[in-house]
């Protein structure tokens, strides 16, 4: 909020993990933190020409791993969906990457916890195509 403009009450006297602004410095974690709980996900951009993946420190962390203990490639994440859910997952994701007329893919399935749980998720994205049509990358929230 402004100088001098009072927080509205629902800020003020709030815990700091439920506070809607975050503190003057509080950086990117607490910026990631607020997307999540406004997107009800987490944000990546996967460039499925050269199959980097950029991923929201929080998605990692869900699955319990710290971002620099993940490759930037789809890899890492596919390697970590649900054996009974993966051969949908891919198929749902291909067969929207290979129609030029399909703009958005939904798909939910499991995704395996550092510690051997599994955590259902969501996954919405948007298909990024190029002047010729052809699909160079998805844009979602997990």
């Amino acid at each position: 909020h402004a100088a001098g403009v009072a927080a509205p009450d629902a800020v003020r006297g709030a815990p700091p993990e439920e506070r809607v602004v975050p503190p003057a410095g509080a950086g990117l974690p607490a910026l990631d933190r607020l997307l999540g709980e406004a997107l009800h996900g987490y944000p990546y951009v996967w460039d499925v020409v050269a199959d980097r993946v950029e991923r929201s420190p929080a998605v990692v962390r869900l699955l319990g791993y710290e971002p620099d203990e993940v490759p930037a490639d789809s890899a890492w994440w596919r390697d970590r969906v649900h054996p009974d859910d993966l051969a949908h997952t891919r198929a749902v994701i291909q067969s929207a990457l290979a129609d030029p007329a399909v703009r958005r893919t939904e798909a939910e399935y499991r995704v395996r916890h550092r510690d051997g749980s599994w955590r259902l998720v969501c996954d919405r994205a948007r298909v990024v195509h190029d002047d010729a049509g052809r699909a160079v990358a998805l844009v979602g929230i997990t």
